[in-house]
């Protein structure tokens, strides 16, 4: 016999003749743990539930409950909807709510086995919400998640998990030094992809109109205060913090309003709203005007005032569009950004990565679009 089949025989021998139902209940324990590491998941289930029966402490009933319906699944036993059923019995016990990362976890691994990726993406991120930053559970959670984005080739979200794979994997894990490199290599990476679509969006933002913009900003300002409220709740859902936004240099990075399109064109309205929007000529002024003049000026000036933006629009629009271009030479240097950042990820892709088909299809696209 191997020394697994071994041990199992002298555990279940020592099982038979155990008095103390705790000791017996750690020797079933074990001997499900062995059968399951050795792909005999319906015997595993049938000595996780002789735990159930010897009534120990709760930790281990917790554990050798979720291990029995886990065991059961992967024997046939179980299906998965009543796997699922299971699972969120337990999850609705307050005697568990310190042990959701691990249901949420087993859910996933569930998940991804019977084909739904998506769901099982769904089922890691609750489970990061869920316990201590440092358990294992979470780590394997950032891990299982780094390497479906990794898979999918969305390395800036791959990136962010793998870092945080790192902050709650044991140094000693082997699979450290692994994820240590692809969390290096991938940093470069995720910065140029992170600055090209930055610049996407700024050559988008600056089509739209004043009003479309202000829609935008408040769009911003509610989903702003929607996350102030869930952070005092807790920690975000997906448990990595976020990088600070990349400002393409030289947009919205002076004070000088002629650099910034949005104080600029705020001057142009005040100017409006307090002379009017008056033909080019000579001799303006009110006091050379005829007095039927005032008149029409001054109605032109009331619905004027009704059509322009207030202050707080303003400043809600300089809020969070002061960087976006509104005159031609900012775009150039915009879509400038875009094209070195291109050249410099498909050189990224090809040395880093070891990937030559996205390093190719990003040079073409830099030839294409530039």
């Amino acid at each position: 016999l191997d020394q697994p089949a071994k041990a199992a025989l002298e555990l279940e021998r020592a099982y038979v003749w155990e008095d103390d139902k705790a000791t017996k209940a750690r020797y079933a324990f074990i001997l499900g743990q062995l059968m399951e590491r050795s792909g005999d998941y319906a015997s595993a289930a049938e000595y996780f539930d002789r735990v159930l029966g010897q009534k120990p402490k709760y930790e281990l009933v917790f554990n050798a409950q979720l291990k029995k319906a886990s065991n059961a699944y992967a024997s046939g036993a179980m299906s998965k909807a009543d796997f699922v059923d299971e699972m969120e019995d337990m999850l609705k016990d307050e005697k568990n709510i310190d042990y959701h990362d691990q249901l949420y976890t087993s859910l996933a691994s569930v998940s991804f086995a019977s084909g739904q990726t998506e769901e099982g993406i769904s089922y890691l991120k609750k489970a990061l919400a869920k316990g201590e930053k440092t358990s294992v559970y979470k780590s394997e959670a950032y891990y299982k998640l780094a390497e479906h984005f990794y898979a999918r080739e969305d390395y800036v979200s791959a990136k962010a998990y793998y870092d945080s794979t790192l902050t709650a994997m044991p140094e000693e894990d082997v699979r450290h030094p692994q994820v240590k490199l692809l969390s290096d290599n991938l940093t470069a990476v995720a910065e140029q992809i992170t600055i090209i679509q930055l610049q996407d969006s700024l050559l988008m933002l600056a089509d739209l109109s004043e009003e479309e913009l202000l829609a935008r900003a408040n769009e911003l300002k509610e989903l702003e205060e929607e996350a102030q409220e869930d952070s005092q709740g807790g920690p975000g859902i997906d448990g990595f913090a976020t990088s600070s936004s990349i400002r393409p240099a030289g947009i919205g990075g002076s004070s000088f309003f002629a650099y910034d399109p949005i104080a600029k064109d705020k001057g142009f309205r005040d100017f409006k709203r307090q002379w009017g929007d008056r033909p080019l000529e000579d001799d303006w002024r009110r006091s050379q005007k005829p007095l039927n003049a005032f008149a029409d000026e001054e109605e032109d000036e009331e619905d004027e005032a009704e059509e322009k933006f207030s202050s707080e629009d303003e400043k809600l629009i300089q809020k969070y569009f002061s960087s976006v271009p509104r005159k031609e030479a900012e775009k150039v240097q915009v879509l400038q950004t875009k094209e070195q950042a291109l050249f410099t990820l498909g050189k990224l892709y090809r040395d880093n990565m070891q990937n030559c088909e996205k390093s190719m299809a990003t040079l073409e696209t830099l030839l294409q679009d530039f």
